[in-house]
């Protein structure tokens, strides 16, 4: 337990009919998968954005318009500024009018 903290499901997916699962049916490559994904989260609220690419996700750097952002910690950072003051509930404002403009041109 102290080197694999999923030893007892390995021990309990020695049986023949659960080998060579994917994450979305194997308990083992799921509960693999949930700890990469926490690592992914963290990643990219420090550093860029998550990408799928190759068969799996990695973080990479987030760029717009020249000027490289940390983050999503570092994107949000920009909504609360001495200059602007807050501008949260303006952002949620526009996300939801471009996703409403979405979804109608959609129907």
């Amino acid at each position: 337990m102290a080197v694999n903290r999923y030893a007892r499901l390995e021990k309990l997916n020695r049986d023949p009919r659960l080998r060579g699962h994917l994450a979305d049916t194997g308990s083992i490559q799921a509960a693999l998968f949930a700890d990469r994904s926490m690592g992914i989260v963290g990643a990219a609220l420090k550093y860029g954005v998550p990408v799928y690419r190759d068969g799996g996700f990695r973080v990479e750097r987030f760029s717009h318009n020249g000027e490289n952002y940390k983050g999503l910690v570092g994107i949000n950072g920009l909504l609360n500024s001495k200059q602007h003051g807050d501008l949260t509930k303006l952002a949620q404002a526009y996300a939801m009018a471009k996703r409403g403009e979405r979804l109608n041109s959609e129907w």
